[in-house]
């Protein structure tokens, strides 16, 4: 799924600064200094820090946008340096990025995706619009694509601060190379360490595993009713192929005089494959209506695909009848093969 920023070789990390840790008292110039040592590994591309980091940790902003609405709305809020939206491949469509001169002392400013500009501003160009945020005002000053700030759904508004407008202790960095982005662990660790030593890297990772790790409930139930389905096709072969096999015995003697009288294989063969395929249709009839009218129960597990998805519905219909038919084959085969005398003789 895109998730519309750039996954691929670039590795995530958080720091915390303690209050007793020394330059705690201006997080900032810490982080700063920080991004500029690990800017100077060979390899590295662009190094960039927000709070929170991706895929969102639920932070959080009631905004209420002076002209449109006199009610708040709640949205995703990520405070970010300069230079992170080129570092995670988040397109800046237009306006302008942050930038060092965007300070405490200097208007707050802030930047909004296309999902904020759609719903809250109609399609109308919000650059130079004021925001208010917790009883502050921002003007925005750029427009950014759409990423997700959970994986699920679909992109929601979300709105961006200046990381330098409103400090923090606590960011994750993003470091995006040109290496396999775990071979620069060893070298990010010293980065930080020239700067800070007593300070620990937390959940490093690279934001692939970050993503896998976010949906793994996800895999676990999917794995879980996959086992089921495949368990509860299984029976149903066993069930027709018993079946089958019950009846090519009970017709031993009416194939041998068919076979003596010149029937060939094949026509031996079909009525019991010709069984089978309706016995799978008489299922489909009867069980197609009932998991259609279940659907409304596991719509909400489903991503991506409708629960009456017209493909995903066909597909498994030709996969029935192709277990029915499979599981009918071993006891037609059997049939095809039945001396016409030794037949005769079981009579």
């Amino acid at each position: 799924m895109d998730q519309g920023y750039d996954t691929e070789n670039c590795l995530t990390f958080n720091l915390d600064l303690l209050d007793s840790t020394p330059g705690s008292d201006n997080p900032g110039d810490f982080f700063e200094s920080v991004r500029t040592s690990i800017s100077s590994i060979p390899g590295v591309r662009s190094v960039a820090y927000s709070k929170p980091g991706l895929p969102g940790a639920g932070w959080y902003a009631d905004v209420k946008i002076p002209g449109h609405t006199d009610e708040e709305v709640t949205m995703p809020v990520y405070y970010v340096c300069e230079g992170w939206f080129e570092t995670m491949g988040v397109t800046l469509l237009s306006g302008r990025d942050f930038n060092h001169t965007d300070t405490r002392r200097s208007p707050r400013v802030a930047i909004v995706n296309e999902a904020f500009v759609r719903e809250l501003f109609a399609g109308e160009n919000p650059i130079g619009r004021p925001v208010n945020e917790d009883d502050d005002t921002y003007h925005i000053v750029g427009i950014c694509g759409n990423h997700k700030h959970h994986m699920r759904g679909d992109a929601s508004p979300i709105i961006y601060f200046s990381y330098h407008q409103r400090r923090f202790g606590h960011v994750s960095f993003s470091v995006r190379s040109v290496l396999p982005p775990m071979s620069l662990i060893p070298a990010v660790r010293k980065a930080v360490a020239d700067n800070n030593p007593d300070l620990p890297l937390e959940d490093l990772a690279t934001h692939e595993q970050l993503l896998a790790e976010n949906i793994v409930m996800e895999r676990f139930f999917a794995l879980l009713c996959g086992s089921l389905a495949l368990l509860a096709l299984l029976l149903s072969c066993i069930g027709i192929f018993g079946l089958m096999a019950y009846n090519v015995t009970r017709r031993t003697n009416e194939i041998g005089i068919r076979m003596a009288l010149g029937a060939t294989p094949f026509k031996v063969a079909r009525p019991i494959l010709g069984e089978a395929v309706v016995l799978a249709a008489i299922g489909l009839g009867v069980g197609l209506p009932i998991a259609l009218a279940l659907t409304r129960f596991i719509k909400s597990q489903l991503y991506g695909v409708s629960p009456t998805d017209p493909l995903t519905i066909i597909c498994v219909c030709i996969l029935l009848i192709a277990a029915a038919v499979l599981a009918a084959w071993i006891p037609a085969r059997r049939a095809v093969r039945i001396n016409p005398m030794e037949a005769l003789r079981c009579e």
